[in-house]
Order: structure tokens, then C-alpha cells, then sequence
């Protein structure tokens, strides 16, 4: 026997004592304890008669080549690693969906319970997820005007987690509350507003950032299409419209990415990352929603996807009033963007 085949019963005869081992208590997973036997086992048979290794270095052209045994069980090796990675990968964010949906949930249910009386039909609602926005707060929420026409608004924060004062700043104006526990992402706090809104009726939701980018006086120019049944979703674009100077690379970026769902979908959008949006509770009821950042570009997906009337208004983007952007440095957000909207478009 060579010392490569004698090095690999040891390893073997080593996995299976430790799988023995770890049978002793419940501190380790069953699953992780039966990989372990089993790699043991594979490898003691493979190095006790290496020959049955031939039959798939053959299907790959490798039986004949010096080393070809050992390249063809590092390529199978590897294939399982990675086979194994994906798997627990997708167990986990399996995991994750169900606790997320739970909290999300039981925290919908418990506002609810308190302020559901409060909501009246046909109202337009305007959903701010805000995470340590206090200061822009206190200059955002004065402005947004109390009706569009005959119909009320009213205002839900989605309190991400903020450790400021944002929870206090948005009551004093008015606003209503819903606080998550701990800071979960732009894309979380909006399906918790979400969550709420589906068990009432409101005519439009309005969806805007708390950092002052949006101009609440331009909520009427978005909400109107949708109120007059001419879009079923409207996105204030700073393309068709205006916007501060900004970084020049995200500007492309937005103009990339509009261009590329563009050819995805058919759609005709030019500002695929504006979270300045209205839209009426059928696209909110028939999207389905899993980002928690990096969310715009989902929604756009799933509504034209689904056959709904998108269209944009032109609104001017200016720069957050004070503070940091959550997003992230340039080339990290279109990473994820990309990631989102492949995502998105491949479910």
C-alpha cells in the first residue's frame, strides 16, 4: 500500500472516531455527525481499493494520465463541497424567510391591535422607513400635506431599529409608529409597512425615504396617475426630472441598470433605484417581496412581471438633508443591486 492510500485510511479511521465521539451528546447536528461518518467511510474504501476511482476518471479523459485518480477525486471532492455549501446555504435562508415572516408577523398584528382603528378606507398612505433619521425627520414630515383632494393621509415610519430619536420626532408631527426591534434594512422595515397595509384599504400607498431626498410636495404628481386608474404603479424619476449632483458612477449605474431591466421586462422605466413611488394595494397583494436592501429594483420586477401598468413622473432627488448614507460605498451597492435584480428576474 503506498503512503498517500495509508494516509488516507488514517484520515478516515480519524473522521470516524470523531464522528463516534461527537455521537455522545447533542451538542452537534445528526446531519454533521452522519457527514463525517460517511466521509470516513469513503475514504477508507477509496484508499483500501483505489480502482473504483478508475470508472469516473475515465468519463473525464483522465484514467490514463499520471495522477488522474487523485485530480478526479479532488474534482468530485470539490463538486460535493460545493454541492454541501449550497444546500445548508439554502436550509438557512429557508430558516430565515420563516422567523422573518414570523417577526414580521406578529409585530403587524400587535400594531394592529392598537392603532388599526385609526386607518380609514380610501386614504392614501405614505410608508417611510427611517432608521436614526430624527434630525431629517423633523423637516420631512411637516411638509407632507395632510390631503390630496378629498382623500386624508396618513403617515406610517417604520422605525428600523433607530437608536435616536425617531420614534418621538415622528409622533410629535403626527406620524404613526411601527418600531422594529433591531435594525433589519430598508427593504424589511417597507414589507413590515407592507404587512400592515394589507389588512386595510387604502386607495394608494406611497412609499418615501426619511432623509429628505423626496419632496413631500411631489407626492401628489406620483399618486395621481394611480388615483385616476391610469398606473397601477407610478416611480418619481430624477431622470426625467432633476436631481443634485451626485456621484457621477452611481448616476451611470442607475442608468445601466434601468436600461438592463428595461430589455429584461420590455419596460420603459429610467430611474430603477428611486424609492419614490405610489402604488395601488393589487401590486402590493401579488408582489412578492424577499429583499431586505436593495429593494427598489425588486418591486419593478415583480409588478411587470405580473402584467401591472408602470409608468414614472419626473420629481427632483436632492441630497439627504444631514447624516450618512445607509447604501453603502458605490461599487458594493451595484453589486448588489446586480445581485437583486438577477434575483429578481430568475425566480
Amino acid at each position: 500500500m503506498s503512503k498517500l492510500r495509508l494516509i488516507g485510511v488514517i484520515f478516515g479511521l480519524i473522521s470516524l472516531g470523531i464522528s463516534f465521539y461527537r455521537l455522545r451528546s447533542y451538542r452537534e447536528t445528526r446531519t454533521n455527525i452522519w457527514l463525517s461518518l460517511v466521509f470516513g467511510i469513503t475514504i477508507i474504501f477509496i484508499s483500501l481499493f483505489p480502482n473504483i476511482v478508475n470508472l469516473p476518471a475515465d468519463l473525464i479523459s483522465l484514467g490514463d494520465q499520471k495522477g488522474g485518480r487523485l485530480i478526479t477525486l479532488l474534482l468530485i471532492s470539490n463538486a460535493l463541497i460545493w454541492f454541501l455549501f449550497f444546500y445548508e446555504k439554502n436550509k438557512y435562508e429557508i430558516r430565515y424567510l420563516k422567523f422573518s415572516d414570523w417577526i414580521r408577523n406578529t409585530t403587524a398584528k400587535e400594531f394592529l391591535e392598537n392603532h388599526g382603528q385609526v386607518f380609514m378606507p380610501n386614504s392614501i398612505l405614505v410608508l417611510i422607513p427611517a432608521y436614526n433619521e430624527a434630525k431629517n425627520l423633523e423637516q420631512v414630515l411637516p411638509r407632507i400635506p395632510q390631503k390630496i383632494g378629498d382623500r386624508e393621509l396618513i403617515i406610517l415610519v417604520i422605525n428600523d431599529g433607530s437608536i435616536d430619536n425617531t420614534r418621538s420626532i415622528s409622533i410629535k408631527h403626527g406620524a404613526l409608529v411601527v418600531d422594529q426591534r433591531v435594525n433589519r434594512g430598508g427593504g424589511e422595515a417597507l414589507k413590515l409597512g407592507y404587512e400592515i397595509l394589507k389588512n386595510i384599504a387604502p386607495s394608494v400607498i406611497v412609499t418615501m425615504d426619511a432623509d429628505g431626498q423626496h419632496n413631500p410636495e411631489e407626492i401628489e404628481k406620483i399618486v395621481e396617475p394611480v388615483l385616476n386608474n391610469e398606473s397601477d404603479f407610478v416611480i418619481g424619476s430624477r431622470i426625467l426630472g432633476s436631481f443634485d449632483r451626485d456621484s457621477r458612477l452611481r448616476l451611470y449605474g442607475v442608468k445601466f441598470f434601468s436600461k438592463m431591466i428595461n430589455i429584461m421586462l420590455g419596460t420603459h422605466i429610467t430611474d430603477c433605484s428611486s424609492g419614490f413611488r405610489a402604488f395601488n394595494k393589487n401590486v402590493l397583494e401579488n408582489c412578492i417581496l424577499l429583499q431586505e436592501q436593495y429593494h427598489t429594483a425588486e418591486l419593478i420586477i415583480e409588478a411587470a412581471k405580473r402584467g401591472f401598468r408602470i409608468h414614472e413622473r419626473p420629481v427632483y432627488i436632492k441630497q439627504r438633508i444631514s447624516g450618512k448614507s445607509k447604501k453603502g460605498r458605490n461599487i458594493k451597492y451595484a453589486l448588489f443591486f446586480l445581485r437583486t435584480i438577477l434575483k429578481s428576474w430568475l425566480r
